[in-house]
Order: structure tokens, then C-alpha cells, then sequence
């Protein structure tokens, strides 16, 4: 098992004064079983986004963020984002086995 920190899409509200949608991110320490990982990437949508405005006040602008598909039994897996590069999760695993 390896500790790492999920951060994630918080549920969405609608402002009536500006007409818009307000999205919000947390972040939560989450532990993964490495033996489920099925794939990872690093997620440039989230790392871009989060250079243009603070998805978490107080967040590092320059973190990387990887996006980790486990296997599940539901037909696509699940898909977390995580926060780091490709690279730390890859040694993160490596130190556990």
C-alpha cells in the first residue's frame, strides 16, 4: 500500500448573482494497493488549471498531478488524480515492494 494525497472535483453550485457555476477542489490522504494499479499519466488539464487559479487555496502553482486508473470491477476501473508526477508515484511504489 502506498499513502498518497487524491485531490478531487467538490459538487457544484450554481451562483444566481453572476450567473455562473462554482467549482471547487479538496484533497484527502487516500492509500492505494499498488497491485491494482493498471495505468497512470500525468493530467495536464489539472496542471494547467491550477496554474491559471488556485483550485485549493494555498496550493503550490507548480505541483504536478497524475491521473491513476486501478482495476475495479466496474468496467473501466477507477480513475483517481493524484497529486505529483508519474515519477514520485512510480518510486513511492517501488519503496513499498
Amino acid at each position: 500500500m502506498i499513502c498518497c494525497t487524491e485531490i478531487f472535483s467538490k459538487p457544484e453550485e450554481y451562483d444566481t448573482v453572476t450567473g455562473t457555476v462554482k467549482g471547487s477542489y479538496g484533497i484527502r490522504e487516500i492509500f492505494i494497493n499498488s497491485k491494482f494499479v493498471v495505468s497512470m499519466k500525468e493530467n495536464n488539464v489539472l496542471k494547467q488549471t491550477a496554474q491559471k487559479k488556485d483550485l485549493i487555496e494555498g496550493l503550490n502553482k507548480d505541483l504536478s498531478f497524475t491521473q491513476i486508473v486501478l482495476d475495479a470491477p466496474q468496467p473501466r476501473g477507477v480513475t483517481l488524480d493524484i497529486i505529483g508526477s508519474p515519477q514520485e508515484i512510480i518510486e513511492k511504489i517501488t519503496m513499498s515492494t
